[in-house]
């Protein structure tokens, strides 16, 4: 409820209406959608989720192994240990032992986080080994599913609810259930309006009956192998803990039950924009409404496409097909692709600039982010984390994906250096935003921020609560000593001492509970007042009669003979033992009286909402004593002494109390052994001497009886008040360490993970070319998860083949980040400077290209010089390729080569078929090259070749690689296939006053490159 309260109220803090800086709507969809303007007032979901799966994944970088063949391939000897040692079965091999146990660690977190996150879930014992099934696999054959089950699962782990072994029907009737929902992807429960088959809230899913506990490992695996979607355990641990990073990221932002919420806020917000809509006809208002309605739509389909990403779409099976020829085609034309990306240096120095980091940090970052030897400092920072993925992409395992296309496409990432140069410029961009932090957070509380830096953090949600953690975090000064670099880690070394204050003001603010549990005791205190009150005033009453009764029958000459003498001694010692007692029961009410642990209790929470500081024992935890596998965890954060104030607030239960219970039960002992020893002196001289007692003496005998048993009373009486008021105590003592306890957990984890999606939505801007496209990015190009398999979605996907992230780099630089500066002049500024700073880094990649192609420098001064580096200098550098490459590799039409590399692979497609259909037919010849004579039919085999070469040879085209292939195998390969070849290659060249060091006539080169055209030179 405090969750949708807070929306709620940030909701109406932003101005509805349609004109330009308005807009609840827009606010709303920049808090759950990634936003260059970032005017939402928060960080999205969708960075929160990055930044959340970073945080986890940060800390699996070293448990890939090793795999095989320098680590391209997977080890599966490796990866069934992996999987043993995650199950905490002993491998004999401690490095592997040690992953596992780190695994298991950052899943218990993970897990941790979602409950603190308000996500309820079951601890399962299976937990930390996840189970992504291909549902179509187990529907085929349900009936072989059921029976490998039944061999792989572990029947003595299946218990009753009352705590009995099932029966073999019954677990056999288990399994067939679990089978039924995995073999429809939950559609047999959302047929009969059971739900959706997962559940209705944020991470229901994860909490469904449908888990299988297996015997051990290798049962585990062999069912992953035949039914699961994957049996590489890194993928599975990618793909589990992007999940849970998603849930918990929605959960955060919008309660647990986001995906209802989302969709009524967008609602209400929707209802205030138009209410305020503006025009000055009412054409414009409808346009401004028209406009408003579409807003609305995308949003809606933004946070489906975001909270389901993995949707299959109507036709899972032609998604693969044409998502495995991209694959293909994407690792053979990549392998040039980071001269392409050289440009993107303008891109980080340059919004750098705009946040105020300087030009020397940026590539200084740079540079440590492209030296190998700091790639693990690097991954520890969690913007970059790519130990776990790689070792995801080894060849071998069957991946949440087209089998083998995600390798090659790692490989060539890899091998090509790119996947290098994205890491340096998302370290150069990240490490200066921690740097910069680092900078502010040592030297200035939040409330004395200057405008400009405390509104960049109040865009990012940065509070007041995560500012203060970050202070107490130890500012990490590198081996140079010169930076001030706020880290995740510090921030998870601070110790709960010194969070527990700001945990403690968070909770006395935010649990309302606590102030309805102080009215009850209230209520409660004045009762127990009165009655300690009268309770003690009688056993005064009762304690005088005893001592007069007493009194009395020593002064009776009577009974000071023999036997009957012995018998009352006995029993009036029995008595005032039993005072004694009494006494210790009475001081233990004295003690649990509330009228003062009240007041003390509201002066602590006062205290504590003003801040002070509160010292508390450290929290201890335990688990269910349960051990069934449908347990759920229970912890109980036990404070006994937290500190002098604690202790006043409690009556001293805790500490204070073990001291005095101490010595109030020695007095207890010493009464208990008082009234057993008398009893044994009453029996015994009864025994002696039966009815020697005269009436007198029975008379004081009944009497000394109505006093013991009327004791006896009030002590139980005691007791039983005791104990309540103790359950009282202990629960409100429970209660409060686990609340203090929770946001201890919060506030680190909140503050690490603020920490890293801030960097991260930096990354996504000025590093844009290595972060990936947004879900706006997607679902603008009509690249929507849900229509996967469509006419529409694959037609899209080609037409964007490889554009995706040119594309989004130029509507990023030269849209979004200038929409969101404050007038037109620093707009068109930013603009200006984009492209110059990109043109001069595109001038020297395409130089460099020119050289690792084996040709020399060329003057790039000239009109087509300049045509090509405006190509390159807007993030548009792969056209170049197309617009001007060698014409031996692509030729095409100008509308081919404007739509992409997908466009022109499909016109080379249908061009071979046709010729060869055409040369099959025994056609006089076809035209593959421009400008020549036809040839003969046995001459399709170039063409074949050629199209091999361009779109389904990869790794051959590695920048390093290009020309001695080119060289040594593909043009000889041509010349064979088609004579003449490469002369007809070497005089284009010429007619294009392209010089070579590498000359296509020979194998090998003749002399090193020309570098004086790119100066200027002859």
């Amino acid at each position: 409820m405090e969750i949708k309260a807070g929306q709620h109220r940030l909701l109406e803090s932003f101005t509805p209406g349609t004109a330009k800086g308005q807009g609840q709507l827009a606010a709303l969809r920049q808090r759950a959608i990634f936003d260059a303007e970032n005017r939402g007032g928060d960080l999205s979901v969708e960075i929160k989720r990055k930044a959340i799966f970073r945080d986890f994944a940060r800390r699996l970088d070293d448990v890939g192994g090793k795999g095989k063949f320098w680590g391209l391939a997977q080890d599966p000897l490796e990866q069934r240990e992996l999987v043993k040692a995650i199950r905490n079965e002993p491998t004999g091999k401690p490095q592997v032992d040690a992953a596992g146990g780190t695994i298991r660690q950052v899943l218990d977190e993970a897990l941790q986080n979602m409950q603190d996150a308000g996500i309820h879930i079951n601890r399962l014992d299976d937990w930390h080994t996840p189970q992504p099934w291909a549902w179509e696999k187990i529907g085929a054959d349900r009936e072989q599913f059921v029976r490998d089950a039944l061999d792989a699962i572990d029947h003595d782990r299946y218990i009753k609810q009352d705590g009995t072994p099932m029966t073999a029907p019954e677990i056999e009737q288990l399994v067939r259930k679990s089978a039924e929902t995995l073999g429809t992807n939950g559609a047999n429960k959302r047929a009969t309006g059971d739900g959706g088959g997962f559940g209705h809230t944020v991470g229901s899913s994860r909490n469904a009956p449908r888990q299988l506990f297996f015997k051990d490992a290798d049962s585990y695996t062999s069912m992953m192998d035949k039914y699961g979607s994957a049996n590489n355990v890194h993928s599975m641990l990618l793909h589990h803990l992007n999940g849970v990073a998603r849930d918990i990221a929605a959960a955060r932002s919008f309660g647990r039950d986001a995906d209802t919420f989302f969709p009524q806020l967008l609602e209400k917000a929707f209802a205030n924009d138009a209410a305020a809509a503006e025009g000055t006809t009412p054409e414009k208002r409808a346009r401004g409404l028209e406009k408003l309605e579409r807003l609305k739509r995308r949003t809606l389909k933004e946070w489906q496409a975001m909270r389901q990403p993995d949707h299959p779409g109507p036709t899972p099976g032609w998604v693969k097909v044409s998502q495995g020829i991209r694959g293909v085609a994407g690792s053979t034309l990549l392998g040039s692709s980071v001269f392409a990306a050289i440009p993107d240096l303008q891109m980080a120095v340059g919004y750098g600039r705009l946040l105020g980091l300087s030009r020397s940090k940026i590539l200084g970052n740079v540079a440590t982010g492209l030296n190998p030897g700091s790639r693990k400092a690097v991954s520890r920072l969690g913007i970059v984390v790519d130990g776990l993925e790689s070792a995801a992409n080894r060849f071998g395992g069957e991946e949440l994906g087209p089998t083998g296309i995600k390798f090659l496409n790692h490989a060539v990432h890899v091998l090509s250096g790119l996947r290098m140069w994205d890491r340096g410029m998302a370290h150069g961009v990240s490490a200066s935003i921690m740097d910069m932090l680092g900078d502010h957070v040592s030297k200035t509380e939040y409330a004395s921020l200057d405008r400009a830096t405390a509104d960049y953090l109040a865009k990012r949600g940065v509070t007041d609560d995560v500012w203060n953690t970050w202070k107490l975090a130890e500012i990490d000064k590198g081996e140079s000593g010169n930076h001030t670099m706020l880290t995740p880690d510090a921030i998870y070394d601070i110790p709960d001492a010194k969070l527990r204050p700001l945990a403690e003001q968070r909770t006395a603010g935010i649990n309302k509970q606590f102030e309805a549990d102080a009215a009850a005791r209230d209520e409660r205190t004045q009762q127990e007042i009165d009655w300690v009150k009268g309770r003690t005033d009688k056993f005064d009453a009762l304690k005088q009669k005893t001592k007069d009764t007493l009194d009395a029958m020593k002064a009776r000459a009577s009974v000071k003979d023999g036997h009957a003498q012995g018998v009352l001694d006995a029993r009036a010692e029995q008595v005032r033992a039993q005072v004694a007692r009494a006494e210790v029961h009475t001081d233990i009410a004295r003690y649990l009286s509330t009228a003062d642990t009240q007041i003390r209790a509201r002066d602590f929470l006062e205290a504590v909402q003003e801040g002070a500081d509160i010292e508390r024992s450290a929290i201890k935890q335990r688990t269910h004593p349960d051990n069934r596998s449908d347990s759920v965890v229970e912890n109980f954060a036990v404070t006994p002494g937290v500190g002098e104030k604690m202790n006043r607030l409690v009556q001293r239960y805790g500490r204070g109390v073990a001291d005095k219970a101490e010595a109030l039960g020695r007095k207890q002992a010493a009464a208990e052994a008082r009234i057993d020893a008398a009893q044994k002196s009453i029996d015994l001289a009864a025994k002696e001497r039966q009815g020697a007692i005269d009436d007198k003496s029975k008379a004081f005998a009944r009497r000394l009886d109505d006093h013991l048993t009327a004791l006896k009373e009030f002590s139980a009486q005691m007791q039983q008040n005791a104990g309540k008021r103790r359950e009282l105590n202990d629960a409100f003592q429970d209660r409060y360490g686990q609340e203090v306890a929770r946001e201890t957990r919060n506030l680190r984890a909140e503050a690490a993970q603020t920490l890293i999606g801030t960097a991260l939505h930096d990354v996504q801007v000025g590093a844009r070319g290595g972060a990936g496209g947004s879900v706006a990015d997607q679902v603008g190009l009509g690249l929507d998860p849900s229509s996967r398999g469509t006419l529409f979605h694959e037609l899209m996907s080609w037409i964007l083949f490889l554009k995706q992230t040119p594309l989004g780099i130029f509507k990023t630089h030269m849209f979004d980040v200038p929409n969101g500066l404050d007038d037109w002049k620093s707009a068109w500024a930013y603009r200006a400077k984009f492209m110059a700073g990109s043109a001069a880094l595109g001038a020297l990649g395409l130089e460099l290209k020119n050289i690792a192609n084996g040709q020399d420098a060329e003057d790039l001064a000239t009109r087509k010089g300049l045509g090509k580096i405006l190509v390159a200098s807007g993030g548009l550098g792969m056209y170049g390729d197309f617009f001007f490459g060698d014409k031996g590799d692509h030729q095409n039409g100008a509308l081919a080569k404007l739509l992409g590399p997908g466009a022109t692979m499909a016109e080379d497609a249908i061009s071979i078929f046709h010729n060869g259909v055409s040369a099959a037919s025994g056609a006089a010849g076809v035209d593959p090259e421009d400008g020549e004579p036809t040839v003969a039919p046995d001459q399709f085999g170039a063409q074949a070749l050629r199209f091999g070469r361009n779109y389904a040879a990869p790794l051959t085209r590695l920048w390093y690689l290009k020309a001695a292939f080119n060289h040594m195998v593909y043009n000889n390969l041509m010349d064979n296939l088609s004579p003449g070849y490469r002369d007809r290659v070497e005089r284009r060249m010429a007619e294009r006053n392209q010089t070579t060091w590498w000359a296509p006539t020979q194998d090998l080169p003749s002399r090193t490159p020309d570098l004086y055209p790119a100066f200027g030179g002859p």
